[in-house]
């Protein structure tokens, strides 16, 4: 009885490769389809999701930029209450004062670790135009520092004005009033001769 009851075992067993190789296969193939599926989920969404966030990044740019233009506008004054009213020569002049060199640089710019404490790099990296010949009796809006229109896609100017306020204005109103701060400069000089 014995023999029987291990032949009746025997006979019911298989062996364990064909058990596991047929439920493997499924899982297998399932797997794959998945994982083929799951790709190209990621290469249609990426794709998509950094489209949908780089607009979003140039009003933070853009933020950062007015923020900067402030900073240099304090730092301005700062300059003028040690020098007799008399608004600094060029920006370099506020770097000699010991002001903090990072405000100069756009946030556009891919090396934020650029030495800008010697005049070479400082003209070839500082991100702002600044028109030189102020002083504190200037009209409070002429604007004395502006970035330039490529670091914002062509699309607007942020300008630093004389009172120290900032503002963002469409490009095409750049030449009118670097015109008319140009015009009041030139009064300025024709009065002092």
């Amino acid at each position: 009885m014995k023999g029987n009851d291990m032949t009746d075992q025997g006979e019911n067993i298989q062996p364990q490769d064909e058990q596991e190789s047929k439920p493997a296969g499924k899982i297998t193939n399932a797997l794959w389809f998945c994982l083929g599926f799951g790709a190209i989920c990621l290469l249609v969404l990426i794709p998509m999701m950094f489209v949908c966030v780089a607009p979003s990044r140039e009003p933070a740019r853009d933020a950062v930029c007015l923020t900067k233009l402030k900073g240099i506008g304090v730092a301005t004054s700062l300059y003028m209450g040690g020098n007799r009213e008399i608004f600094p020569p060029d920006l370099f002049a506020l770097v000699e004062s010991k002001q903090p060199t990072n405000m100069f640089l756009c946030p556009t710019n891919r090396d934020p670790n650029v030495d800008m404490s010697d005049r070479s790099s400082f003209e070839q990296y500082c991100a702002y135009v600044y028109l030189a010949g102020f002083d504190s009796k200037a009209p409070h809006k002429r604007l004395i520092a502006f970035d330039l229109p490529a670091s914002h896609g062509q699309k607007f100017v942020n300008y630093l004005r004389v009172d120290g306020s900032v503002r963002r204005y469409d490009a095409w109103q750049l030449y009118t009033e670097v015109q008319l701060s140009n015009d009041y400069l030139a009064g300025k000089r024709r009065a002092e001769q």
